[in-house]
């Protein structure tokens, strides 16, 4: 079965992160927000490299990809067989990015001999799309972990020392430093953002392995991403996915700044 990337699904909204980042008032905060927005802007370009237009090398690698796993499966043995393969990939691509086919077809056309000498040979040019997907995944969790460490310590007027390694600690720190108002309650109870965080972990912790408690966690997230994720295969990293989560992260960044800066705003030092 072809596994579509939903390369063309990809987007995030760094436009109205970086606008609302720029709106803060506190010069405590500019230069946590500078690179806040910094930040951002790299889970974009990472983002940004895995997608077209313009058609570039993510269409040979995801080519590539369903090519491997079709050849693995002994599916294709005859030269015709691999051809209709083929054809059919690209109709895929085609559904996805639909106002690109003109292109997908001068491409296809252009280096058709070159993907059909491609199958069944042991060349992975499909891999690097998952850890440049991986990757944003992980650069969007530190985006937040970041701004929401440097917000917390700019504010704070204790002493206490926290944890912001993970959500749980990330929360527990500012209902200690803030009280468990409402603005941080809904922020914290986003259920894309405990995705994020739970997806970050078993990348790190579980070399991206699903497990039992993973799925347990992930459970409402895999509706709203369209995914299913299978006990014991990787995390089914795809351009969507990858997409929510980032967004996830961005607007809980641009959450906790805003709410700093209205705190800072009522609390001059």
């Amino acid at each position: 079965m072809v596994r579509d990337l939903r390369l063309g699904l990809i987007g995030v909204n760094f436009t109205g992160a970086k606008t609302r980042a720029g709106q803060l008032r506190s010069d405590k905060l500019r230069p946590i927000a500078n690179a806040f927005v910094s930040n951002a802007h790299s889970v974009k370009g990472l983002l940004g490299a895995s997608q077209y237009p313009p058609i570039n090398s993510a269409i040979y690698l995801t080519v590539a990809y369903h090519f491997h796993e079709l050849a693995s499966s002994g599916k294709m043995e005859r030269l015709t067989d691999k051809e209709k393969v083929l054809a059919e990939v690209f109709e895929v691509l085609r559904a996805v990015c639909d106002e690109h086919a003109s292109d997908i077809k001068s491409e296809y056309l252009k280096n058709r001999n070159w993907m059909l000498d491609s199958i069944g040979q042991d060349r992975d040019y499909w891999f690097w799309l998952i850890p440049v997907l991986s990757s944003a995944t992980l650069l969007a969790w530190t985006t937040l972990e970041c701004v929401a460490k440097d917000a917390c310590l700019a504010a704070r007027k204790t002493t206490r020392k926290h944890d912001f390694t993970s959500l749980p600690e990330i929360k527990k720190a500012y209902f200690a430093e803030f009280g468990k108002v409402r603005p941080l309650q809904d922020s914290f109870e986003n259920e894309d953002l405990k995705a994020l965080a739970a997806i970050r972990h078993v990348i790190v912790h579980r070399a991206a392995v699903v497990d039992a408690q993973f799925r347990q966690e992930i459970k409402s997230f895999q509706k709203r991403a369209g995914i299913t994720f299978e006990l014991g295969q990787l995390v089914p990293f795809d351009g969507k996915m990858v997409s929510i989560l980032a967004d996830a992260a961005l607007d809980a960044g641009c959450k906790l700044l805003e709410f700093v800066d209205e705190w800072l705003q009522k609390h001059p030092a």
